[in-house]
């Protein structure tokens, strides 16, 4: 992951306007502070199966997953082989089938691990510590994303851990627009900032161990929580559901920082 702060290009001066009498001066325009540009960690390169399974099940053609068009071709040749008039016969529209039915049990159960591999190891000694609000830690996030009523599932997603003076935590990450092969796209509708908020009575356990996503292996954080939707209609109650949020960290160090600040709410009794 990385990190880099840049900076706005300033425009140097302006002229002030013209004194009374006919006098004109110039004069520098107040200095503004430089505001740093926060620039979002980069994407999981598309260099494993397991990374790209992700991204065929969320790009578009025509409106519909690639993954689908998959099995839609896979069906064709499955019907026009049938009737055996083709080189290969009946044995090429099996073999289609059974692609059919092999990959659409390849996906499901890679979606039910949102596509990643978690092995839980025993976690460092931290202090309790809480994050100054001011900071923020890069991660990849992995789980289950909401923002203005819509809720979605993302995989290795670039964003920043923070804690607010509340003690609420938040995850804030960012959907690139992108393409494949120049013929498909993200989704229109997921580009944009995705969240995660809990507040500290909502985690269930926190875990330390490695992530996997396809070739990308990173130390991580598995944070069991109680994820509430609030309902719409006054007479129904809330629903709730236990959730899990991986957050892969750049490094030990940034890791130990996200340990020591969810266990803090646990040692402030929160």
């Amino acid at each position: 992951m990385n990190l880099r702060i840049g900076q706005p290009h300033q425009n140097g001066t302006h002229g002030a306007p013209p004194q009374p009498g006919g006098a004109s001066t110039l004069r520098s325009a107040a200095p503004q502070p430089a505001r740093p540009v926060t620039i979002f960690p980069d994407e999981a390169p598309r260099t494993s199966w397991r990374v790209l399974a992700y991204e065929l099940d969320r790009f578009l053609l025509g409106g519909t997953p690639v993954r689908r068009m998959v099995n839609v071709l896979l069906w064709l040749v499955a019907l026009l082989w049938a009737p055996g008039w083709l080189p290969g016969g009946r044995v090429v529209s099996l073999v289609a089938v059974l692609l059919v039915i092999a990959n659409w049990l390849l996906w499901a159960r890679l979606r039910r691990q949102d596509f990643v591999s978690f092995t839980e190891k025993a976690p460092p000694e931290v202090t309790p510590e809480m994050m100054p609000v001011a900071d923020k830690i890069a991660i990849h996030a992995t789980g289950q994303f909401s923002v203005e009523g819509k809720y979605r599932r993302f995989t290795w997603l670039p964003g920043f851990y923070r804690t607010f003076a509340t003690g609420e935590h938040a995850v804030l990450c960012l959907v690139r627009g992108r393409r494949f092969l120049r013929v498909a796209r993200w989704p229109q509708d997921e580009v944009g900032m995705w969240y995660v908020f809990f507040m500290p009575r909502d985690i269930l356990r926190i875990r330390w161990g490695r992530l996997r996503f396809g070739r990308q292996d990173s130390l991580a954080l598995a944070i069991d929580y109680n994820m509430t939707i609030p309902s719409e209609d006054p007479h129904k109650p809330d629903r709730s559901w236990p959730e899990t949020l991986y957050l892969a960290v750049e490094s030990e160090a940034d890791g130990r920082r996200i340990l020591a600040d969810l266990h803090f709410d646990v040692t402030a009794g929160t």
